[in-house]
């Protein structure tokens, strides 16, 4: 993944930012057996075999990013705040998920989850 980051003032009080991300992706390797196997393996050596493997399964599929932000400090606003715009443009967004990533994700969540629920 490419990025670029640059940054100008425009006038006095305003600032913008400009990051560029070529090739932004997003992907999930799903495992077949449980992360705490019999023979004693852990679930992190499971991870790091497995990042070997050249079998991607994207979730995002790579995307170029471009995100841009103006920051207005001279606004008169509540407590002299800051007046900011965001723009983010996106060329050929693909979402796609598998069952199994969709199952993993949702126990994930659930796991999350009920972890609140005991603090």
């Amino acid at each position: 993944t490419n990025y670029r980051l640059s940054s100008g003032k425009v006038r006095i009080g305003q600032v913008n930012k400009l990051v560029e991300i070529q090739g932004l992706e997003i992907y999930c390797r799903t495992f077949t057996k449980d992360p705490y196997t019999e023979n004693g393996e852990d679930s992190m050596a499971m991870v790091v075999a497995s990042s070997h493997r050249d079998d991607h399964i994207h979730l995002l599929a790579p995307v170029d990013v471009s995100a841009s932000l103006s920051v207005n400090r001279s606004g008169r606003l509540e407590n002299n705040a800051a007046q900011y715009s965001v723009d983010v443009e996106l060329s050929g967004l693909v979402l796609s998920l598998d069952e199994d990533q969709l199952q993993q994700i949702l126990y994930l969540y659930d796991y999350l989850c009920t972890c609140r629920l005991r603090e």
